[in-house]
């Protein structure tokens, strides 16, 4: 059913003169009230391809400013502001943003329920939504009033989905009542499945024991830094060593600004550390001489930068210290280290830090 016409076509807007036809924000088609006249509805206008372009109503208002009683006449210039969302292809298929635009005087109309369906992506296949599930209620339509609204699974959980709300508001039972809801469906439901939740604050178990318990599903709950169950939950150890520098990051949720560069830095070190006990061959021996550098660098800028040799020569005893006692943490590492020489290298290193009335006498300087 015709709305209005559009009168200006901008790169992400178009504007709609209302038909003088229309009254009031809503309108009957076939027995169904739709509603057009609010924030945030939806209507629809075609291009020169055939393409239904989906646009949501952005800003109403009125373009004649009339005063007193004028204002009142249900025949006034009523304007809408749509914000083009979307395409519905000839053959029926949704795709967010749109290629071609409308062109001026375009015809605009109600975007049906039907449409909505092929938006939500429902009822791609009538033939496979009769033998499997393809959605679940999810609730009703604030802007399309009483519209029922069902997502697509597919959809749904392979793209990224926000669900917000104040603290308290019922995020978590949202969630867990989605996942109950499609592991409640009879026949070619979801059984199989796994779906896995990194629950932060603790939330999602007293989530899942609010709602009525779905037979088909089984719920496990998994916490870290314990040895033994308790509570109710499992013990859950995190396999880091599968993990790239980009997931490390993520998961310690370091900042870009300051703390990502840090733990890139921290983390390449760490991996090379941890591959010198499971590499073998040339390729451990560059991994050795890799760490032999660090430590003389480390070494030689203490070196150049200390006060006094007392000082320097306390600090570097220390630093050598410290990374012979970090090697034999480790059993392989320890003997990887040990086999290549480098835990030699570090012992004569640690002899030549010797202080002789205030001086050193260049014994570290020559070791390194």
């Amino acid at each position: 059913m015709r709305v209005g016409t559009i009168t200006s076509v901008n790169f992400n807007q178009f504007k709609v003169k209302v038909s003088t036809e229309i009254r009031g924000n809503s309108v009957n088609l076939a027995g169904v009230i739709y509603y057009f006249g609010n924030i945030g509805s939806y209507l629809k206008t075609i291009n020169s391809i055939g393409e239904q372009l989906i646009c949501e109503v952005v800003s109403i208002f009125d373009s004649d400013m009339k005063v007193g009683s004028a204002a009142y006449d249900v025949d006034s210039s009523r304007e809408i502001l749509l914000k083009p969302i979307g395409t519905i292809t000839r053959e029926g298929r949704f795709n967010l943003g749109v290629g071609i635009f409308p062109s001026i005087y375009s015809e605009v109309n109600i975007v049906t329920f039907e449409d909505m369906e092929l938006i939500l992506q429902t009822n791609r296949d009538k033939e496979l939504c009769k033998k499997v599930h393809q959605s679940f209620h999810l609730g009703e339509s604030k802007n399309l009033i009483n519209y029922p609204i069902d997502i697509s699974i597919n959809s749904f959980f392979n793209i990224h989905t926000a669900v917000l709300g104040n603290s308290g508001s019922g995020k978590s039972n949202t969630i867990a009542h989605i996942i109950q809801d499609i592991h409640k469906k009879k026949d070619y439901s979801a059984i199989g499945s796994r779906i896995l939740i990194f629950d932060v604050n603790g939330e999602y178990r007293n989530a899942f024991e609010a709602h009525q318990k779905c037979q088909n599903l089984s719920v496990r709950f998994l916490k870290p830094n314990i040895e033994a169950a308790e509570d109710g939950y499992e013990p859950f150890f995190l396999p880091h060593f599968l993990m790239s520098i980009d997931e490390w990051s993520a998961f310690l949720m370091a900042t870009d600004a300051t703390q990502r560069p840090f733990w890139d830095k921290v983390l390449q070190e760490s991996y090379k550390f941890y591959m010198i006990s499971t590499r073998e061959g040339h390729e451990r021996q560059k991994l050795i001489n890799y760490l032999r550098f660090k430590i003389c660098n480390l070494l030689q800028t203490l070196h150049a930068q200390g006060d006094s040799e007392t000082a320097i020569i306390t600090a570097a005893k220390s630093i050598i210290y410290g990374i012979v006692e970090l090697i034999k943490i480790d059993g392989e590492l320890s003997t990887a280290c040990r086999e290549e020489g480098i835990i030699e290298d570090l012992q004569n290193l640690l002899a030549s830090c010797t202080i002789s009335f205030g001086e050193n006498k260049d014994r570290l300087k020559n070791a390194l």
